[in-house]
């Protein structure tokens, strides 16, 4: 027939008819590798750091490695500045470990940080945020604390850039890379990756000057999922211990001992106790792309709540990354992990303010829920994320990054 299709035939006269080759099987990725949304890839280390990588049931589970890096720190009060990370390889860890990697999120309270301290000049006034106090970064008698500090990135730009800075705490969970057998083997030693936390202080250490530069910083393990709190225990220590001296055994040599990063009753910690309301003494504490797991935002949400206990003046600097996700539940594409935050800090923790300080666009219906009860008051004003200068080039900001504060409500005037 003139127009229709050709037929093929084989050998013996019968229609040919083609075959899709069969795919290959690929092992399929475990489900907490299906809950992150996208990882980071190093694509060069000046221009581009970061490519998003979406994962599917498709895709193989790449090994885990390290890898070193240096990007760039630009437009300060000097020509760039280079800093060298270790972390893992950004082709793909499990959900256990995520925090081997340089995730861009903290990147950008790194650059917060420096706009809202003396590491900036006089023309980034205009840049600072009203909410945030006026040298809260630059007093020799303020205490950072990072909650899920990972493999120190911000707490080695931070400690490197801010000297008028006091006492800088860099925690987190103290993950061993040595399978939980019981025994380990010289290769499997030789070949696994550091402890987190040795991953940590080998970065601080190799990116910041000696402490007796005025740039103190230690590395302690602060496990969320435990009842007891070390930074509440530490704040509540007796008085008599305020003579006490940090343990700087973790900020100068890397350790892989386990026990070598536990807490100690620190005089920076105890004066917060001793002064709680005193504006020259205050706790910060510092977070990035701590809110991605329900169950882990139960705990952090516990833990912050005992440390305001006993600190009710400390502020909590909050840099967020908004993962959308489609949820049945929902009916529509939304920040799951963010939202539930957001409602069971509200819920949970009253007396507690969350201020949007920069996000990369509109949160929608803040103010509404707030009104409605719905979610932790987000209060104006908040400034658009173009507003903070970038001074890592090296990383894409996106639509979804968000930097909070997160205080004690200040009273009402008809409470006064």
């Amino acid at each position: 027939m003139a127009g229709g299709p050709l037929l093929v035939l084989d050998a013996d006269g019968d229609i040919a008819v083609p075959r899709i080759a069969k795919r290959s099987a690929t092992p399929p990725v475990p489900a907490a590798v299906k809950k992150l949304r996208t990882d980071t890839k190093v694509v060069d280390s000046d221009t581009k750091l970061y490519e998003p990588v979406v994962w599917s049931d498709e895709a193989p589970i790449k090994a885990v490695g390290l890898t070193t890096q240096t990007i760039f720190l630009h437009s300060v009060k000097e020509l760039p500045l280079a800093f060298t990370f270790t972390s893992a390889d950004a082709g793909g860890t499990d959900l256990e470990g995520v925090g081997y990697q340089l995730w861009p999120i903290s990147l950008l309270l790194s650059e917060f940080v420096l706009t809202h301290s003396a590491a900036s000049g006089p023309a980034d006034d205009s840049k600072r945020h009203p909410l945030v106090p006026t040298g809260v970064f630059d007093q020799p008698n303020t205490t950072a604390i990072e909650l899920g500090g990972g493999i120190g990135v911000v707490a080695a730009i931070v400690r490197r850039m801010v000297t008028g800075l006091g006492m800088y705490y860099c925690t987190d969970l103290n993950l061993s890379s040595t399978p939980n057998t019981g025994v380990a083997t010289a290769a499997s030693a030789a070949s696994a990756p550091p402890d987190l936390l040795s991953l940590a202080v080998r970065n601080i250490s190799q990116n910041v000057p000696p402490a007796a530069n005025g740039r103190s910083w230690a590395v302690r393990s602060f496990d969320w999922t435990k009842s007891v709190n070390p930074i509440v225990n530490a704040l509540s220590a007796p008085i008599e211990s305020s003579a006490a001296t940090v343990d700087t055994k973790t900020s100068g040599t890397v350790s892989s001992a386990l026990n070598a990063f536990e807490w100690n009753a620190d005089r920076d910690l105890i004066q917060h106790r001793l002064k709680p309301t005193e504006s020259e003494s205050s706790l910060v504490l510092l977070a990035s792309d701590v809110i991605y797991d329900d169950e882990l935002t139960d705990a952090f949400i516990t833990q912050l709540l005992a440390i305001f206990a006993v600190c009710p003046a400390a502020r909590l600097f909050l840099a967020v990354e908004r993962r959308i996700v489609f949820t049945i539940a929902a009916g529509r594409p939304i920040a799951h992990a963010f939202e539930y935050f957001r409602n069971e800090l509200s819920r949970r923790a009253p007396q507690l303010s969350m201020q949007c300080l920069y996000s990369g666009e509109s949160l929608p219906d803040t103010n509404s829920s707030a009104t409605a009860g719905g979610g932790a008051a987000v209060v104006t004003p908040c400034l658009p994320l173009s507003d903070l200068p970038q001074r890592f080039k090296c990383y894409q900001r996106t639509a979804q990054m968000d930097i909070f504060q997160i205080i004690t409500t200040p009273p009402t005037a008809s409470a006064k």
